[in-house]
């Protein structure tokens, strides 16, 4: 009975260790105290997610060996680590394509968060460091729709929270409430003031 309990606890952690990803983190600036909690609190830096869709995860840190020797920082978490990070926050995505127009291009987006998708190429990395030297940057073997529900959606920045369609209509039935309210009050106070007037010239008259 021991032996089968010790032999489903490493068979639990080789399956962890399996289907565990490795996420390579680099910077502009020292890196080694990495606090995976605070990634988002960036002040003046970017925060880049770059999506390899075509390395193992496996050969990841071979790949881009120049950029994790630089730190040698790696987290283990997955796909969906980075899908609930960035879930409905208001970013810039470019697929491969749009990627190297970018790094070509003179435009410089002014956002906090970019996504790119790249196919084991550190050079398009160090291209998008030249326009946002300071940043945070994440590597990861991640499919777009690993990260995102709706490409499309994203494009269009329909992704981000406050255009939430149920959001939204909650707040559009507040606004009515409010100023049917505002109306209704209004309304009332101008059906009731001429009678009011109209009660004083009474007593004014019957002074008289």
């Amino acid at each position: 009975m021991p032996k089968y309990f010790t032999f489903l606890t490493f068979l639990f952690l080789l399956i962890r260790y399996v289907h565990c990803d490795f996420i390579i983190v680099d910077s502009n600036k020292d890196v080694y105290n990495f606090d995976k909690n605070t990634v988002l609190n960036l002040s003046e830096n970017v925060f880049n997610i770059f999506l390899d869709t075509k390395t193992n995860n496996s050969d990841i840190k071979v790949v881009y060996a120049e950029i994790y020797n630089k730190y040698k920082l790696a987290i283990e978490e997955s796909c969906s680590y980075v899908k609930e990070l960035i879930k409905g926050r208001n970013l810039k995505y470019l697929d491969e394509k749009e990627t190297k127009e970018y790094i070509k291009s003179k435009d410089t987006y002014s956002f906090s968060i970019f996504v790119y998708t790249i196919s084991g190429e550190p050079e398009v990395i160090q291209e998008v460091y030249k326009k946002h030297p300071k940043h945070i940057s994440y590597i990861i073997t991640c499919k777009e729709n690993e990260i995102f529900d709706n490409i499309e959606d994203v494009k269009e920045y329909k992704n981000v929270f406050h255009t939430n369609p149920n959001i939204l209509s909650q707040l559009i039935a507040i606004f009515l409430i409010f100023f049917f309210i505002i109306i209704g009050f209004y309304i009332l106070m101008n059906i009731s003031t001429p009678k009011t007037f109209e009660e004083k010239q009474l007593i004014i008259n019957k002074e008289q």
